[in-house]
């Protein structure tokens, strides 16, 4: 803005000399804090710090009273003062040198284009990613199943800012549906739990298996969009999914199952953590990355290799971040497939997801371990791409149900390509 206008005003560069010191020293500050909260908590620095704010006096003589935090203050003195040093050393650099020279109508346009693309390029650093899908979040920096090398490229002042922001969402705020000691209670009375069994938890169960546990490989598909009102069981007359249908009157089939919301990350989160949906909750984006108890930490216990499988980029819904922090070993998104079996947004469409799949599964069968795969298809969700050049026609005179009859197509593709795997049958 000062470069197009040509602004050589003392006190101009003085407000922003300021404006830049106070933003700056306060990141510094933050920084400085996180090392001792993350040697302390083992989490980067967020809004849970100032959770005794309200007794100032006791929060600042808890910090004083430590005397090894001097350590970090003083090295946050020291990049302050040199900070503040380097910016007023710039400051009248500028201002003796006069860098504008003379007037120049030229000149003036070319730091307007100039000045717009870096504020697009600005843009693009807070937005921090191109990708369409999401924004970069807090579980970008999470590509492994190990806690301390995913925290290792939080930046303190995003997160901490982040976890701000996010807590002054109103649906960020603590649900209580009903007082927390009736709760445990009822959920001891219904499953039949003894209160003083326990000490680790208040409804926690011992079950003693009977057998020696067989280590089968598990996989269980999350299939977005689909519905039980297509299959022919239950009255649909269409014929939309023969290979659903079959695979349920050979199986165990559920009449009464539900849904636990609508939204992609509630199958995710429900279907693998065992916890319902609250209303204007997303459990998956949470600043502070919670880790749930589920089948991924119950198998990863038990020297399974997980997986996961995403059509689209990973970070949406913070999907892949996540994951990783809640029992998965990898997890595999749009960046690992081929850019030209992209087709839209969501991806890739789901039988090349599937034969994706069964070539990881065969890789990770040789390496003598048992195995958890947990795939997330996406086709049935808008916008409706069904591929080309694969073999597979419709029935149904109906276009808009054309994609539910290519979803199953690629579910019976899976199974009859899976089956010719050494792992299925043992799976």
């Amino acid at each position: 803005i000062i470069s197009p206008l040509r602004i050589q005003n003392k006190l101009t560069y003085n407000i922003i000399t300021i404006y830049l010191s106070i933003l700056y020293i306060l990141s510094f500050l933050i920084c400085a804090a996180n090392i001792p909260y993350f040697n302390h908590y083992f989490a980067n620095i967020n809004i849970m710090s100032l959770a005794w704010i309200e007794n100032p006096k006791l929060m600042f003589g808890m910090i004083a009273e430590e005397k090894s935090f001097f350590v970090y203050f003083f090295v946050f003195l020291i990049v302050a003062a040199l900070f503040i040093y380097l910016l007023n050393r710039l400051k009248k650099k500028i201002l003796i040198n006069n860098p504008y020279g003379k007037f120049s109508i030229k000149k003036i346009f070319a730091n307007i284009g100039l000045s717009v693309l870096m504020l697009l390029l600005l843009f693009v650093g807070i937005r921090g990613r191109l990708a369409q899908k999401s924004p970069i979040r807090i579980g970008t920096a999470y590509f492994s199943p190990y806690a301390f090398p995913n925290q290792l490229g939080l930046n303190p002042v995003f997160v901490f800012m982040r976890s701000a922001l996010d807590n002054k969402k109103e649906k960020s705020q603590q649900i209580n549906l009903m007082d927390n000691e009736t709760a445990i209670r009822m959920v001891q009375q219904y499953l039949n739990i003894n209160p003083n069994a326990n000490k680790t938890s208040p409804i926690q169960r011992h079950i003693k298996p009977d057998t020696t546990a067989s280590k089968y490989n598990v996989v269980i598909v999350l299939m977005e969009s689909m519905s039980a009102a297509n299959l022919s069981r239950n009255g649909n007359t269409d014929g939309l999914a023969p290979n659903l249908d079959e695979l349920a009157n050979k199986s165990y089939y559920f009449n009464n199952f539900y849904s636990a919301g609508i939204h992609t990350f509630n199958g995710i989160f429900s279907s693998l953590y065992g916890y319902p949906a609250l209303l204007n909750q997303h459990p998956m984006r949470s600043t502070l990355m919670n880790t749930y108890s589920g089948i991924s930490h119950a198998l990863s216990d038990n020297d399974y290799y997980t997986m996961f499988f995403i059509t689209h980029d990973g970070q949406f819904d913070n999907a892949e971040g996540f994951l990783y922090n809640n029992g998965f070993n990898r997890v595999y998104s749009q960046k690992d497939y081929p850019a030209n079996e992209v087709l839209s947004t969501l991806g890739v469409p789901d039988h090349y997801l599937f034969d994706f799949s069964i070539e990881t599964m065969n890789n990770a069968y040789k390496n003598g371990k048992p195995f958890l795969s947990v795939i997330l298809t996406a086709s049935n969700h808008k916008p409706v791409i069904i591929p080309k050049n694969i073999d597979f026609t419709p029935r149904s005179t109906d276009k808009n149900n054309h994609i539910n009859e290519y979803a199953d197509w690629a579910v019976g593709k899976f199974i009859k390509d899976a089956s010719q795997s050494e792992w299925f049958d043992n799976t």
